[in-house]
């Protein structure tokens, strides 16, 4: 089998005050790969940005682990990763972080088809962490923890399961099915389900 690779998009590791951007935008094609660890937005120190995106429709990807939005507690600066996912397959054995490290960091998954199997944990930080399950089918064995959830949404269909048992699921927000989308959220057996938290108001839609 083919060695496994690290991609990384948006990679501003030198601590500049620069903005770094880097796009990787394959939604036309088929993109198969097999990496170690896929990075997208990731900034070191100081000010400026790394602001990256990945785009695809069609393909195989497994990966072992994905980092969106990571920025290093000395920066001022910002790491900004979204990945948009409208087909195809893609397998993580091990955790997918979102806005990590520090509070201006961002991570954001938009998928409107193809399914996202990941075995350990979808885990937000510290930053702002995003899932927007538009179309599609996310799988995930650990633990979910994030900003804001949506399943399901423009007309689209789309589903989450967390399969683990006794896992916990918590989210700021949450919509299930939303602008004449078709959502459905099942979680595993003696998991825990929080929305929102005692210390701030949240918001809860299910259609």
């Amino acid at each position: 089998s083919a060695a496994a690779a690290n991609l990384f998009i948006g990679n501003n590791n030198i601590g500049t005050a620069h903005d770094g951007v880097g796009t990787m935008d394959l939604s036309a094609g088929t993109f198969n790969a097999t990496l170690n660890q896929l990075r997208i937005g990731f900034h070191a120190s100081g000010g400026g940005s790394g602001t990256g995106t990945l785009s695809f429709a069609d393909g195989e990807v497994t990966a072992n682990s994905v980092v969106l939005g990571h920025t290093t507690s000395s920066s001022t600066g910002a790491g900004i990763g979204t990945l948009n996912m409208a087909g195809g397959s893609l397998a993580v054995a091990n955790n997918v972080t979102l806005g990590t490290g520090s509070a201006s960091s961002e991570g954001t998954i938009n998928m409107t088809g193809g399914t996202f199997d990941v075995t350990g944990n979808v885990a937000g930080g510290v930053g702002t962490s995003t899932l927007n399950i538009a179309g599609g089918a996310m799988t995930v064995d650990g633990d979910l923890i994030a900003n804001e959830l949506i399943v399901g949404d423009n007309g689209l269909t789309a589903g989450l399961t967390a399969n683990g048992s006794a896992k916990t699921l918590s989210v700021g927000m949450l919509t299930v099915a939303a602008d004449s989308g078709s959502g459905t959220l099942t979680a595993g057996t003696g998991s825990t389900v929080e929305i929102g938290s005692a210390a701030a108001a949240t918001d809860l839609f299910i259609a």
